[in-house]
């Protein structure tokens, strides 16, 4: 009889733990990053919560934390869990909730957040009452979103025609372009703007001083100007001084600024027209930076060019390119954002990584040093999924648990480096290799810490490690 209870109480110990395993389970893998959108010297980010975080400068409130001090790792945005679109402009903030309501917060020296003042916000406020925004992005001075019912609208600075509606004067709330009701999709660069209507066509108007609007001209224009006569564009996107484009066939197109080969075509000469990138018919999404370029394919492959200067390319170097390079060999890329000089991408398993400037603490990797290779920033969805080592890199971490000494042994010498985090993810120790690494843990409080270790092709193996 005890044995059949002691079995019984064994059994019902055994399903509590499973559901709570499951439930810490599913509420950790909750917490992997979804989309996430770059500004000049800020960065936001969704997790697939539904919860915005953000982190980087935040001298004009940029990141929404009701504070102006700046963050080198992810902080969340207020408590709530019901954000389904965000746009990092060049030092303000937009989202979308899932009612439809948009929001903005940052600077607002030219009316650029749209809720009628000139007062710059530190935390989102709601922009208007109405509740059909589907999408929004942010420029220098102005926003520009789309309604439900295919309308456009924008506000804030005008000095280059950027907004659209036929004059150079500022508008503090946002204001409907024409009447058409047939947007699929706009977005802003620096200081102009570009959209494609539902049959495909392709339009740009505001600062053209470097052929950005690609109409073959170098004037400004102030209302949507046709560009060429193609009717199968299908994505687009607008950088500081250049645009790309993708059609239907999965080809690109970029026009504008070129002195650091952004537009990808092999030279360095500006165009004022749409030139194709190469003959590739395979592109899937991407995202123009100030003079780069970071791509991805349809088979998951990550390609950058352009500017160089602090490692945005990723590519190890600093030195620009004019045609897109692949960076590394993974194929799970799935969304790519780059700002003023640094590049983000997410990965199929939600992971985040980041390369590129980090003065402004853009990176989010709790440092502010440059990284001019991808580096995976460890969130609680990586912090549990694997990007196994080359099957002939052997590496030895002991003891785990640990007291004091850690050892981390590399008998192939294939190992770049280690680095350590504490519970919150945030980056505490880094070190290169060489063959056998020792790090102290002794100074470090009791508890779980994690670790990613690095060989030189590029490949991630993370862990956990118990300090006792």
């Amino acid at each position: 009889m005890w044995r059949l209870r002691k079995n019984k109480m064994k059994k019902t110990m055994y399903i509590l733990l499973t559901a709570l395993w499951l439930v810490c389970v599913a509420k950790t893998n909750a917490q992997c990053w979804s989309t996430i959108s770059a500004g000049r010297f800020h960065t936001l980010a969704l997790q697939t919560n539904g919860t915005l975080w953000a982190w980087g400068n935040n001298y004009y409130g940029q990141l929404g934390l009701s504070t102006n001090i700046n963050n080198s790792y992810a902080v969340q945005v207020g408590t709530d869990a019901d954000w389904i679109f965000i746009a990092a402009g060049y030092l303000q903030s937009f989202g979308i909730k899932t009612n439809h309501t948009l929001w903005a917060w940052g600077q607002n020296n030219y009316g650029q957040l749209g809720d009628g003042t000139l007062i710059d916000k530190n935390y989102p406020v709601q922009i208007g009452t109405d509740t059909n925004w589907v999408t929004v992005s942010g420029g220098a001075g102005q926003g520009i979103a789309l309604k439900s019912d295919g309308t456009m609208w924008t506000w804030g600075w005008n000095l280059n025609g950027q907004l659209g509606d036929g004059t150079n004067t500022d508008h503090l709330v946002p204001a409907q372009i024409g009447n058409s009701h047939s947007w699929l999709t706009a977005v802003a660069g620096t200081n102009h703007c570009l959209a494609i209507n539902s049959s495909h066509q392709l339009f740009g108007w505001g600062d053209n001083y470097y052929g950005q609007l690609g109409d073959s001209t170098t004037a400004d224009k102030n209302i949507p100007t046709h560009i060429g006569s193609a009717s199968n564009w299908a994505k687009v996107a607008a950088g500081y001084d250049h645009s790309v484009a993708m059609n239907t066939n999965g080809e690109l197109w970029a026009w504008g600024m070129n002195v650091f080969g952004a537009l990808g075509d092999s030279t360095f000469v500006n165009k004022h027209y749409p030139k194709k990138v190469g003959t590739s018919t395979d592109w899937s999404s991407f995202s123009c930076g100030l003079q780069l370029t970071i791509a991805i394919k349809t088979n998951g492959t990550l390609w950058t060019w352009g500017r160089n200067t602090n490692g945005q390319l990723g590519d190890g170097t600093s030195l620009e390119k004019n045609i897109p390079h692949q960076v590394g060999t993974l194929t799970n890329w799935t969304l790519v954002s780059a700002s003023n000089k640094s590049s983000h991408a997410l990965q199929s398993n939600h992971n985040r990584w980041a390369f590129g400037d980090n003065t402004t603490l853009a990176l989010g990797d709790s440092t502010s040093v440059d990284k001019n290779v991808p580096e995976l920033i460890l969130t609680p969805c990586s912090a549990l999924s694997v990007n196994s080592l080359a099957d002939d890199v052997q590496v030895t971490i002991m003891p785990n648990p640990v007291t004091d000494k850690l050892y981390i042994t590399n008998l192939t010498n294939e190992l770049s480096e280690i680095s350590i985090y504490d519970s919150t993810l945030r980056k505490i120790a880094e070190q290169a290799f060489t063959n056998a690494v020792s790090l102290n843990m002794e100074p470090f409080t009791k508890g779980i810490y994690f670790y990613t270790v690095r060989n030189k092709k590029g490949s991630i193996k993370n862990g956990k490690i118990i300090k006792q």
